[in-house]
């Protein structure tokens, strides 16, 4: 079912919708027990499917947003934390019981593709799965660079770092790092990071001296 750019209702008494009016949300839902809360106040444009049962989206973040959501699954999760903005996102859930959680304060840039899946099947020779796709994690304040891709079964600790063109395949559990390549490592320990433009940081700390 397609619902106009604005709802918040119950659809068809199995599913509830709750987004802004007059906002660009584009909304697909098949199935029953589907809750989909977006702020009032959230800025941007989304597109976003769910064919399944019993799924959550969850957007508390009111800044800029430009995502792609799709869930083609059973009770599945995707959540974006309070004050996170994203400038060009998409997240596929493939996988029953399965999640995709971003935290508070992050930035994201354009071109980012979060899979909690492969899609299709890997099997050993006796034909036993091999890759189910269970969460994906990232943490608080974290910043991830153009282009990148972060895949199943991953995490990104806090106040962390991911470099352009990225390809994040395992969980990183140390916070204070700059991850980077393919497959993404750690580069960079013991840092920090913050809006600002360099230039403008530099001339605030001058500024307070």
């Amino acid at each position: 079912m397609y619902l106009p750019t604005w709802c918040n209702k119950k659809i068809d008494s199995e599913n509830f919708v709750d987004i802004p009016k007059w906002k660009n949300i584009r909304i697909s839902i098949k199935g029953k027990n589907n809750n989909v809360s977006i702020p009032q106040d959230m800025r941007g444009k989304m597109k976003i499917k769910i064919h399944g049962n019993d799924n959550k989206l969850i957007i508390k973040s009111s800044e800029d947003l430009d995502v792609r959501v799709t869930i083609s699954c059973s009770n599945a999760t995707v959540e974006i934390g309070k004050g996170t903005n994203i400038s060009g996102a998409s997240f596929t859930v493939f996988e029953n019981n399965s999640s995709i959680k971003i935290g508070e304060d992050c930035m994201f840039s354009k071109d980012i593709e979060v899979w909690c899946s492969d899609a299709h099947s890997i099997c050993d020779k006796e034909g036993k799965v091999l890759n189910i796709g269970k969460n994906v994690e990232i943490g608080n304040h974290v910043w991830i660079g153009r282009h990148c891709y972060i895949t199943k079964n991953t995490k990104i600790a806090d106040n962390s770092i991911v470099g352009w063109c990225s390809n994040v395949t395992r969980k990183f559990d140390e916070p204070n790092v700059i991850i980077a390549g393919n497959p993404a490592q750690i580069v960079k320990r013991n840092i920090s990071w913050r809006r600002e433009r360099p230039q403008n940081l530099l001339d605030e700390q001058q500024n307070a001296e």
